[in-house]
């Protein structure tokens, strides 16, 4: 936990909590220079957001990514989920009803095209499923998600996967 002090109303606190930020997460041009556009959309949470985790949206996306300058297109949820979008996966491949060739036309297009791949997981996902997705999607970015790490031990399982996966 941070505790970051400062004097004067609520728009010096926003900015001595940017200072702070800007100290403890140094700006790295090489590393930190990208934008990114995400499959979720603006359909809401749930089914309708995860629905768009298609091949035929992320061809789509791919396209005009490429048209906007936006470096990297993330796969966000829906992509590992069954039909009803009701339940993932539990061997993390991307499922045939909506990736037939598995990433194959994707990483096609997304190279053809200049943009980069990113991939949603949940945390708990495998490391050695996450990496398989990657060789063979080409992705390079990838998004945790639904970390609850309300105890020590989980912290230190979620560093460690972290750790573990060497995109580049």
């Amino acid at each position: 936990n941070w505790c970051v002090l400062y004097q004067g109303d609520e728009s010096a606190g926003i900015q001595a909590v940017k200072c702070f930020d800007r100290v403890r997460f140094p700006f790295d041009a090489a590393r930190d220079v990208y934008m990114n556009a995400n499959t979720w959309g603006s359909r809401g949470s749930g089914k309708w957001s995860q629905e768009a985790a298609n091949e035929a949206n992320v061809l789509r996306e791919i396209e005009s990514c490429a048209d906007l300058g936006i470096d990297v297109l993330q796969i966000d949820d829906g992509w590992a989920m069954d039909q009803e979008i009701t339940h993932l996966t539990t061997d993390w491949n991307p499922l045939p009803y909506r990736f037939p060739e598995g990433w194959k036309r994707v990483k096609t297009a997304a190279k053809a095209a200049g943009v980069k791949m990113g991939l949603w997981f949940a945390w708990t996902a495998p490391l050695e499923q996450m990496k398989k997705n990657c060789d063979e999607g080409d992705f390079l970015y990838l998004k945790l998600d639904f970390a609850l790490l309300n105890y020590r031990h989980l912290v230190d399982d979620f560093l460690a996967k972290a750790k573990a996966i060497d995109l580049h």
